[in-house]
Protein backbone atom coordinates (compact mmCIF):
# COMPACT_ATOMS: atom_id res chain seq x y z
CA UNK A 1 0.00 0.00 0.00
CA UNK A 2 3.19 2.48 0.27
CA UNK A 3 3.64 2.23 -3.33
CA UNK A 4 0.20 4.21 -3.85
CA UNK A 5 1.36 7.39 -1.54
CA UNK A 6 3.38 7.87 -4.60
CA UNK A 7 0.40 8.98 -6.73
CA UNK A 8 -0.23 11.88 -4.33
CA UNK A 9 -3.41 10.59 -3.10
CA UNK A 10 -4.19 10.10 1.08
CA UNK A 11 -4.36 6.76 1.60
CA UNK A 12 -5.82 5.19 4.57
CA UNK A 13 -5.19 1.64 6.19
CA UNK A 14 -6.83 -0.54 8.11
CA UNK A 15 -5.98 -3.86 8.84
CA UNK A 16 -8.92 -6.21 8.76
CA UNK A 17 -11.94 -6.66 6.58
CA UNK A 18 -14.76 -5.29 9.01
CA UNK A 19 -12.51 -1.64 9.24
CA UNK A 20 -12.17 -2.08 5.65
CA UNK A 21 -16.29 -2.26 5.67
CA UNK A 22 -16.71 0.27 7.63
CA UNK A 23 -14.67 3.06 6.72
CA UNK A 24 -15.52 2.71 2.98
CA UNK A 25 -19.07 3.29 3.60
CA UNK A 26 -17.97 7.50 4.35
CA UNK A 27 -17.96 10.39 2.72
CA UNK A 28 -15.02 10.83 0.19
CA UNK A 29 -14.05 7.38 0.06
CA UNK A 30 -12.90 7.53 -4.24
CA UNK A 31 -10.91 4.13 -4.68
CA UNK A 32 -11.02 1.16 -2.34
CA UNK A 33 -8.18 -1.31 -2.43
CA UNK A 34 -8.53 -4.49 -0.68
CA UNK A 35 -5.55 -7.05 -0.74
CA UNK A 36 -5.84 -10.83 0.26
CA UNK A 37 -6.30 -12.48 2.73
CA UNK A 38 -7.85 -10.27 5.31
CA UNK A 39 -8.69 -11.07 8.61
CA UNK A 40 -12.19 -11.13 10.14
CA UNK A 41 -14.16 -10.44 6.85
CA UNK A 42 -12.16 -11.56 3.77
CA UNK A 43 -12.61 -8.95 0.59
CA UNK A 44 -14.73 -10.89 -1.07
CA UNK A 45 -16.97 -10.42 1.84
CA UNK A 46 -16.26 -7.08 2.06
CA UNK A 47 -17.29 -6.45 -2.13
CA UNK A 48 -20.62 -8.46 -1.44
CA UNK A 49 -21.27 -6.02 1.41
CA UNK A 50 -20.38 -2.88 0.09
CA UNK A 51 -22.27 -3.36 -3.12
CA UNK A 52 -25.71 -4.70 -1.09
CA UNK A 53 -25.02 -1.18 0.99
CA UNK A 54 -25.18 0.46 -2.56
CA UNK A 55 -21.28 1.50 -2.10
CA UNK A 56 -20.22 2.94 -5.71
CA UNK A 57 -16.57 3.68 -5.30
CA UNK A 58 -14.70 1.27 -7.48
CA UNK A 59 -13.27 -1.47 -5.51
CA UNK A 60 -9.73 -3.40 -6.42
CA UNK A 61 -8.95 -6.18 -5.51
CA UNK A 62 -5.54 -7.94 -5.30
CA UNK A 63 -6.16 -11.56 -4.67
CA UNK A 64 -5.01 -14.84 -5.21
CA UNK A 65 -5.07 -16.19 -9.06
CA UNK A 66 -7.61 -18.95 -8.13
CA UNK A 67 -10.68 -16.13 -7.09
CA UNK A 68 -9.98 -13.51 -9.34
CA UNK A 69 -13.33 -14.76 -11.42
CA UNK A 70 -15.10 -14.88 -8.24
CA UNK A 71 -13.44 -11.24 -7.01
CA UNK A 72 -15.19 -9.92 -10.09
CA UNK A 73 -18.80 -11.46 -9.50
CA UNK A 74 -18.45 -10.26 -5.86
CA UNK A 75 -18.50 -6.82 -6.87
CA UNK A 76 -15.23 -5.54 -7.76
CA UNK A 77 -14.07 -3.81 -10.55
CA UNK A 78 -11.00 -4.42 -11.39
CA UNK A 79 -9.05 -8.14 -9.68
CA UNK A 80 -5.55 -8.47 -10.24
CA UNK A 81 -3.27 -11.76 -8.71
CA UNK A 82 -1.90 -10.79 -5.21
CA UNK A 83 1.73 -10.66 -6.38
CA UNK A 84 1.30 -7.84 -9.11
CA UNK A 85 4.21 -5.36 -8.87
CA UNK A 86 3.61 -1.77 -7.91
CA UNK A 87 3.79 -0.53 -11.46
CA UNK A 88 0.74 -2.66 -12.54
CA UNK A 89 -1.47 -1.70 -9.09
CA UNK A 90 -0.87 2.09 -9.98
CA UNK A 91 -1.59 2.25 -13.10
CA UNK A 92 -5.18 0.33 -12.37
CA UNK A 93 -5.57 2.77 -9.54
CA UNK A 94 -4.88 5.72 -12.09
CA UNK A 95 -7.28 4.06 -14.37
CA UNK A 96 -10.09 3.65 -11.69
CA UNK A 97 -9.66 6.94 -10.48
CA UNK A 98 -9.57 8.86 -14.22
CA UNK A 99 -12.64 7.13 -13.92
CA UNK A 100 -14.16 8.59 -10.89
CA UNK A 101 -13.40 12.10 -12.50
CA UNK A 102 -15.24 11.18 -15.38
CA UNK A 103 -18.22 9.88 -13.49
CA UNK A 104 -18.18 13.42 -11.20
CA UNK A 105 -18.07 15.62 -14.71
CA UNK A 106 -21.67 17.46 -15.88
CA UNK A 107 -23.65 15.43 -17.94
CA UNK A 108 -24.98 17.43 -21.23
CA UNK A 109 -27.85 16.53 -23.45
CA UNK A 110 -28.75 19.52 -26.03
CA UNK A 111 -29.14 22.57 -23.58
CA UNK A 112 -29.69 20.45 -20.53
CA UNK A 113 -27.15 20.07 -17.99
CA UNK A 114 -26.53 17.94 -14.61
CA UNK A 115 -23.53 18.68 -12.06
CA UNK A 116 -23.40 15.86 -10.02
CA UNK A 117 -21.22 17.58 -7.92
CA UNK A 118 -24.06 19.92 -6.72
CA UNK A 119 -26.48 17.43 -7.95
CA UNK A 120 -27.86 20.65 -9.52
CA UNK A 121 -29.83 20.86 -13.38
CA UNK A 122 -29.82 23.77 -15.60
CA UNK A 123 -32.05 24.06 -18.70
CA UNK A 124 -30.74 26.94 -21.70
CA UNK A 125 -29.24 28.83 -18.14
CA UNK A 126 -32.19 28.36 -15.87
CA UNK A 127 -31.99 26.46 -13.03
CA UNK A 128 -33.83 23.87 -12.11
CA UNK A 129 -34.83 22.55 -8.33
CA UNK A 130 -34.82 18.63 -8.15
CA UNK A 131 -35.88 16.31 -5.24
CA UNK A 132 -33.54 13.50 -4.10
CA UNK A 133 -35.56 11.44 -6.21
CA UNK A 134 -35.82 13.31 -9.26
CA UNK A 135 -32.18 13.85 -9.58
CA UNK A 136 -31.38 10.52 -9.53
CA UNK A 137 -34.24 9.31 -11.77
CA UNK A 138 -32.47 12.24 -14.32
CA UNK A 139 -29.32 11.30 -13.66
CA UNK A 140 -29.81 7.54 -13.96
CA UNK A 141 -31.57 8.48 -18.11
CA UNK A 142 -29.24 10.95 -18.95
CA UNK A 143 -25.96 8.63 -18.11
CA UNK A 144 -28.16 6.61 -20.41
CA UNK A 145 -28.70 9.02 -22.74
CA UNK A 146 -30.20 7.98 -26.09
CA UNK A 147 -30.76 4.64 -24.85
CA UNK A 148 -34.11 3.02 -23.47
CA UNK A 149 -34.19 2.26 -19.81
CA UNK A 150 -36.68 -0.34 -18.59
CA UNK A 151 -39.06 0.59 -16.19
CA UNK A 152 -37.93 -2.35 -13.95
CA UNK A 153 -34.34 -1.66 -14.06
CA UNK A 154 -35.81 2.13 -13.40
CA UNK A 155 -37.75 1.02 -10.02
CA UNK A 156 -34.73 -1.02 -8.79
CA UNK A 157 -32.01 1.84 -9.72
CA UNK A 158 -33.98 4.54 -7.91
CA UNK A 159 -35.96 2.96 -5.48
CA UNK A 160 -33.31 0.34 -4.76
CA UNK A 161 -36.19 -2.25 -4.80
CA UNK A 162 -38.53 -1.38 -2.45
CA UNK A 163 -41.63 -3.02 -2.14
CA UNK A 164 -44.18 0.44 -2.36
CA UNK A 165 -42.43 1.51 -5.71
CA UNK A 166 -44.61 1.02 -8.20
CA UNK A 167 -45.35 1.74 -11.77
CA UNK A 168 -47.90 4.29 -10.60
CA UNK A 169 -44.84 5.97 -8.73
CA UNK A 170 -42.33 6.01 -11.63
CA UNK A 171 -44.90 7.41 -13.71
CA UNK A 172 -45.97 10.46 -11.27
CA UNK A 173 -42.06 11.03 -10.90
CA UNK A 174 -41.81 10.98 -14.28
CA UNK A 175 -44.36 13.53 -14.73
CA UNK A 176 -42.95 15.74 -12.46
CA UNK A 177 -39.68 15.79 -14.28
CA UNK A 178 -41.32 16.56 -17.53
CA UNK A 179 -43.05 19.68 -15.53
CA UNK A 180 -39.65 20.97 -14.79
CA UNK A 181 -37.34 20.04 -17.66
CA UNK A 182 -39.59 20.02 -20.73
CA UNK A 183 -42.72 22.06 -19.88
CA UNK A 184 -41.02 25.68 -20.56
CA UNK A 185 -38.90 24.63 -23.69
CA UNK A 186 -39.79 23.91 -27.20
CA UNK A 187 -38.33 20.06 -27.48
CA UNK A 188 -39.28 17.66 -25.42
CA UNK A 189 -36.39 15.38 -24.26
CA UNK A 190 -37.88 12.84 -21.92
CA UNK A 191 -39.65 10.32 -24.05
CA UNK A 192 -42.19 7.25 -23.25
CA UNK A 193 -40.80 4.15 -24.85
CA UNK A 194 -44.60 1.73 -25.47
CA UNK A 195 -44.37 -1.19 -23.26
CA UNK A 196 -40.47 -0.56 -22.36
CA UNK A 197 -39.49 1.98 -20.75
CA UNK A 198 -38.09 5.60 -21.11
CA UNK A 199 -35.21 7.46 -22.31
CA UNK A 200 -34.10 10.74 -23.30
CA UNK A 201 -32.64 11.95 -26.27
CA UNK A 202 -32.34 15.44 -27.83
CA UNK A 203 -33.38 14.29 -31.66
Amino acid sequence: MSSLKELGTQVLVVTDGLKAFELSQQSGVELIVLVEPLPVLSGLSVCSALREAHVTAPILLLCSPETLTTGLDAGADCALPEESDDERVQAQVRALLRRVVLDRSPLRIADLSLDTNTRCAERAGKVIRLSATEYTLLELLMRRAGRVVSREEILEHVWLGESRASDNVLDVYVSYLRTKIDRDFPVALIRTVRSQGYMIAAG
